[in-house]
């Protein structure tokens, strides 16, 4: 594990994704830190464990059309249905 010395004006949410780069892993950090877990806003000078957390970078959560290379952006795709399928398409938006 390490350690980091806080700035004045940062907060849990910040931390998290400055050190894993995502915010929602500040609970990982807030549990490393039970003391200061009512701090909203740090002081300077506080320091923070940082635990060893294992990101899974395979398994995020990516739409499919991020992915997609052959998604055209100048398209619009509508799916209403929810299915993941395309229901209509629409060349420009006005």
């Amino acid at each position: 594990m390490e350690t980091y010395i806080t700035k004045q004006g940062e907060t849990w949410d910040q931390l998290a994704y400055q050190i894993w780069g995502s915010e929602y892993l500040m609970t990982d950090l807030i549990e490393a830190n039970q003391k200061y877990r009512e701090y909203i806003i740090f002081p300077e000078g506080i320091e923070l464990t940082v635990p060893d957390i294992e990101i899974d970078t395979d398994s995020a959560d990516v739409p499919d059309w991020l992915l997609d290379d052959e998604f055209d952006n100048d398209k619009n795709i509508v799916d209403n249905e929810g299915d993941g399928k395309p229901d209509d398409e629409i060349d420009e938006i006005n």
